[in-house]
C-alpha cells in the first residue's frame, strides 16, 4: 500500500461553489437580455399589422367603388375613422394579451381594411382618416398600434401615415414606421 491515496475523481465543495457562482453571474446577465429580446419579438405583431392596414387603406382608396343602385363611381376616399380597438386594456388577461372578439372588429372601417384580430394579441389598433381624396389636399390617414408589453401603464406606439396626391393620383406616405418607446 502506498501512503498516498488516489483521488477518486469527485469535485470538492469549493469547486462546486465556484461553478454555482459562475452560473449565477451568467443568469443575472442573460435573463434581462432575454426578457428584452422577448419584448422585441412581440413588436413584430404591431409592425406586420400596421403595414397590412397601410396597404389595405391604399388599396381601398385606389379601387373604384360605387354605391348600390348607382352607375357612376364614388369619389376616391379613405375608410372612416375607427377608434382604438379593442377599447379596454389587455393587461390582466391570460398572457397579458387582448382577447380576440370578432364583434369588436365588425365595423365598416375594419371590414373595408379587411382587418380583424382572430387570435390573442398584444396591441390595440386605431385608424384615423381626414377628408376624402376627391377633396384634394389634406386627405390623409394614419394607422396606429398601441401596446403595454409589461403592463406598467406606459405604451409603445407604432404609426404609419398616408397622404393623397392630386398630382399623380396616388397615395404617398411613411417611408417607414414611426416608433415611440419600442420596448417601453
Amino acid at each position: 500500500m502506498t501512503p498516498f491515496r488516489r483521488r477518486q475523481g469527485a469535485f470538492t465543495l469549493i469547486e462546486l461553489m465556484v461553478v454555482v457562482a459562475i452560473i449565477g453571474v451568467l443568469a443575472a446577465v442573460a435573463v434581462p437580455a432575454f426578457m428584452r429580446y422577448i419584448r422585441k419579438a412581440k413588436t413584430t405583431e404591431a409592425v406586420e399589422n400596421i403595414q397590412k392596414m397601410y396597404g389595405a387603406s391604399r388599396s381601398y382608396l385606389l379601387e373604384e367603388t360605387q354605391a348600390r343602385g348607382q352607375i357612376f363611381p364614388l369619389p376616391p376616399q379613405f375608410p372612416e375613422t375607427e377608434p382604438l380597438t379593442p377599447t379596454g386594456t389587455c393587461c390582466g388577461n391570460a398572457g397579458d394579451k387582448c382577447v380576440p372578439g370578432l364583434g369588436v372588429w365588425d365595423t365598416p372601417t375594419w371590414h373595408a381594411l379587411q382587418f380583424a384580430m382572430t387570435m390573442p394579441h398584444y396591441y390595440r389598433y386605431e385608424y384615423e382618416s381626414t377628408g376624402s381624396a376627391g377633396a384634394g389636399a389634406g386627405s390623409r390617414f394614419t394607422v396606429r398600434a398601441f401596446g403595454d408589453l409589461d403592463c406598467d401603464g406606459v405604451f409603445s406606439t407604432f404609426e404609419m401615415v398616408g397622404v393623397w396626391s392630386n398630382v399623380d393620383h396616388d397615395v404617398h406616405g411613411s417611408g417607414g414606421i414611426f416608433v415611440d418607446l419600442v420596448l417601453e
